[in-house]
């Protein structure tokens, strides 16, 4: 795993540019850990860590940081992306709008934003079964959705016959061991969901209601996602062409938004990262307040995570707070290293 250098070894004003974006966000939210860092390939500019190596939960970063990878690892095969996951889960119905596992990782199913807020595993898939069938492929545009990932991670488990959270903790992003799937101790974490007993359980209610989930329900540290990102920079573990199709966009001709088979890019509604950042930087954001970007060509990175649960998903001060981390990394990273995209 990586390791941090020493504070007294970095910069002073990018440590209190830090702290002071950590002020703002317990100032302005219920959040109470924040833990950060941005780098340029495995050397650490600046980090800060208010949880002292304690887990949050990642929320919907579960999605490019293991689920894509698991995915992707299983579907290396030529074809095996376009083919429609009627034919591996036999509960999807096979009609003109059944889903590939490309459209799920780009999100270009035109499947509703949200999982059902109650039922079980066999509810949640007759609930999908019949939203596939009123899919029109014309109406198809990209669209977030958890139910995209879920079904992922349906997929996965079929494709294996193993639970998620074994094939998720087997992910390449997850060498480094220090994350935990469905649930966490709740003494090692950073609260953001309910606790029950002595288990720190997801934020995400269909996460914690259908068990591990390909959409949510991871639990990381700092160091271990920075690991995870720096697994996703280094790449080998994904034959080509998948590896640039994983970190290039292949929803042009997708009215709706800018995708890669894992990530945002510039021009989708939901890129965390202004135009400070290379146009060629991956960006992916979790409800509880955590962020990634990452670009593959300068190898520029910044992590942010934190337990702020925003209640305006456009304007809310938490996710100005972390814009505003993504814009002070940036501007550090210019000034400390030469991007070929920018000059």
């Amino acid at each position: 795993m990586i390791a941090f250098p020493p504070q007294a070894t970095l910069p002073a004003g990018a440590l209190a540019e830090l702290e002071a974006i950590a002020r703002r966000l317990k100032a302005a939210s219920p959040a109470d850990t924040v833990a950060c860092a941005y780098g340029v390939g495995p050397d650490v500019l600046a980090w800060q860590d208010e949880a002292n190596g304690r887990c949050f939960d990642l929320a919907s970063l579960t999605k490019p940081l293991f689920t894509a990878p698991t995915a992707l690892g299983l579907l290396a095969t030529p074809g095996a992306l376009d083919e429609p996951v009627s034919t591996v889960l036999s509960w999807l119905p096979h009609v003109p709008g059944t889903p590939t596992p490309r459209a799920l990782l780009t999100h270009a199913t035109g499947l509703p934003w949200e999982l059902p807020g109650e039922g079980d595993v066999p509810a949640v898939r007759a609930w999908v079964a019949e939203h596939v069938r009123d899919v029109a492929v014309a109406d198809v545009r990209v669209l977030y959705s958890d139910v995209n990932y879920w079904l992922l991670g349906e997929l996965a488990c079929a494709l294996t016959g193993e639970p998620l959270h074994a094939l998720l903790a087997r992910a390449p992003t997850a060498a480094s061991g220090a994350f935990c799937f469905g649930q966490a101790p709740a003494e090692r974490s950073i609260p953001a969901g309910p606790v029950a007993t002595s288990a720190q359980l997801p934020h995400d209610p269909a996460a914690r209601r259908l068990g591990p989930s390909g959409h949510a329900g991871a639990f990381g540290t700092l160091a271990g996602v920075v690991d995870a990102v720096l697994s996703w920079l280094d790449g080998g573990w994904l034959p080509e062409p998948l590896a640039t199709e994983a970190v290039t966009c292949q929803t042009h001709a997708t009215p709706g938004g800018h995708r890669s088979l894992a990530w945002t890019l510039a021009g989708d509604p939901f890129h965390v990262v202004a135009h400070d950042w290379p146009p060629t930087t991956l960006s992916h954001t979790g409800f509880t307040g955590v962020s990634v970007a990452l670009d593959p060509v300068s190898r520029w990175w910044a992590v942010y995570l934190s337990n702020a649960i925003p209640v305006d998903r456009d304007a809310d001060p938490i996710l100005v707070a972390r814009r505003h981390f993504h814009a002070a990394a940036a501007s550090h990273l210019r000034t400390t290293t030469r991007d070929p995209c920018l000059t």
